[in-house]
């Protein structure tokens, strides 16, 4: 008896090729696309970190100017920096923001 020796199918080999190459062209089209996501969430957020700066001193200016009690609750929903305590003795909340530079800087 004689061993068969099997040779590569260069048909199946190529077709493998040809896959692959396909899969690493959308593959790098799906990371361009993750890193352009990326960038702009960062953007985003960027935006928003400033904004939340913005509104915080609005809020500031806003509680000094009609008193904390006439604040309502809801308008503090976006002020990232924001502190509550209760008087023990009258019961009143006193409504305490902190500076966002001086919260960012630590």
């Amino acid at each position: 008896m004689s061993n068969v020796i099997q040779f590569p199918n260069k048909p199946l080999k190529n077709k493998l090729e040809e896959s692959m190459a396909s899969m690493r062209d959308s593959l790098s089209e799906m990371y361009e696309a993750l890193e352009k996501i990326d960038k702009g969430y960062k953007t985003v957020q960027a935006q928003s970190h400033e904004m939340e700066d913005s509104y915080q001193t609005l809020m500031a200016m806003y509680i000094e100017e009609v008193g904390e009690d006439a604040v309502p609750l809801e308008w503090l929903d976006y002020c990232p920096f924001v502190g509550m305590e209760r008087d023990p003795e009258t019961g009143k909340i006193r409504i305490t923001l902190v500076k966002p530079e001086e919260i960012r800087k630590k």
